[in-house]
């Protein structure tokens, strides 16, 4: 997988709404223009050399929202893009690559899946499901061992109960 990482685009609080944004890569020849959305469609066009893909994640969470295929347009290309409606352009990172896939999650991802998941076998077993927590305290251990945290990680399989 490789995804340039130079066409990563991050958007200015301070932009008009409303208004067509360009957006300045690290590297030369990679803006793209950005209509923000409207009716939950955002536009992204941008020159013809590369083609390739947007994705589109949230800003904070780094969820991916959208994936759409630039398309040739004129002398350059074009991504019609269906984001949810309550974000802005603020909410958005944007993201040109030559690959359709996600980026790999990072460190703050997997510590935040795996508490998630230590929360959820938890509450699983407060309420007596204890077949169920242990299966999730399983998935949280791995998932702890995924984020290299071992102490957590055996701190989690201490609450399998094997039932």
């Amino acid at each position: 997988m490789r995804i340039d990482r130079s066409a990563t685009l991050r958007i200015e609080r301070r932009a008009l709404s409303g208004l067509p944004m360009v957006l300045a890569c690290r590297s030369a020849g990679a803006g793209l223009v950005v209509d923000p959305p409207s009716d939950g469609r955002l536009v992204v066009r941008g020159p013809a050399e590369g083609g390739g893909w947007v994705r589109v994640l949230h800003a904070r969470t780094l969820t991916l929202l959208a994936l759409a295929p630039l398309l040739p347009e004129g002398r350059g290309v074009r991504a019609d893009i269906l984001v949810p409606l309550d974000l802005d352009l603020v909410d958005l990172r944007i993201d040109r690559t030559d690959r359709p896939l996600p980026d790999p999650a990072t460190g703050a991802d997997l510590v935040h899946r795996a508490r998630e998941l230590g929360r959820a076998a938890a509450g699983q077993a407060a309420v007596g499901n204890l077949r169920r927590a242990d299966e999730l305290w399983d998935a949280c251990a791995r998932a702890w061992l995924e984020a290299d945290d071992t102490t957590r990680a055996e701190a989690a399989r201490a609450n399998i109960r094997r039932t």
